[in-house]
């Protein structure tokens, strides 16, 4: 963004929390989560810190969003809790931590976005949006019924 991290960390300090109020819904997730949540475990697993765990479970309750779990980090480093949670799947915004992620062995669905370009290894796959996730999902029948999603 071409601004210093401490600027960055003032506005969010300040802003953090109307931004994640007022953040849109990502086009299929209103309508696929649900159906996912009938056969396989969805863990939310978040760099926000814990001071945003109202504001975000607000949004969750309001876009009525299912979710086993919902794990506020305050840190980018997901793969302890990829580990903890025995993920068979991440589905991610953030390149760095999909690349974290893949490197810790996980299988990571890296939605498209215009910060997160770069090379992919081959266990993180690009999609654009929910409906192409819910097609991997489905097509690979080696997945159990039991998918964790996080």
């Amino acid at each position: 963004l071409g601004i210093e991290a401490s600027e960055f960390r003032d506005f969010y300090y300040h802003y953090g929390a109307l931004l994640h109020k007022e953040s849109k819904i990502r086009f299929g997730v209103k309508e696929l989560l649900p159906l996912f949540h009938q056969q396989h475990q969805i863990h939310f697993v978040s760099a926000r810190e814990e001071k945003m765990r109202d504001v975000t479970m607000e949004w969750l309750t309001h876009y009525k969003i299912p979710s086993d779990t919902v794990s506020l980090l305050g840190d980018s480093n997901k793969v302890w809790k990829a580990r903890q949670l025995k993920s068979d799947l991440f589905i991610e915004d953030s390149y760095e931590n999909a690349l974290m992620l893949s490197q810790a062995g996980f299988d990571v669905m890296l939605l498209d976005c215009n910060y997160n370009k770069g090379p992919l290894p081959a266990n993180v796959q690009r999609v654009r949006n929910w409906f192409e996730i819910a097609d991997h999902i489905e097509s690979c029948s080696d997945w159990r019924s039991e998918y964790k999603l996080a």
